[in-house]
């Protein structure tokens, strides 16, 4: 999905006691060219792209913020009267 950044997944799996790291750049078609397969016990990681990190909090959505403070000043007012 657009939450996710697709340039550098990791897909670590484990074979004959050791442990493998597998990085697939899903932006580019080469990466069907490989036959890769996902199979059971694989530990797949996928980063936040950092859009959605910044939109994940109050501070980093300024509607959110300019709402709050809005409502916060409409309580102050109503308040003191």
């Amino acid at each position: 999905t657009i939450t996710g950044v697709r340039r550098d997944i990791k897909v670590i799996r484990e074979i004959k006691n050791e442990t493998k790291v597998f990085s697939i750049d899903l932006t580019k078609s080469d990466f069907l060219n490989n036959n890769f397969q996902i199979f059971s016990g694989d530990i797949i990681i996928v980063n936040p792209n950092s859009t959605r990190i910044k939109n994940a909090g109050i501070i980093g959505n300024s509607g959110t913020l300019l709402s709050l403070l809005s409502f916060l000043l409409s309580s102050i007012i109503v308040l003191n009267r």
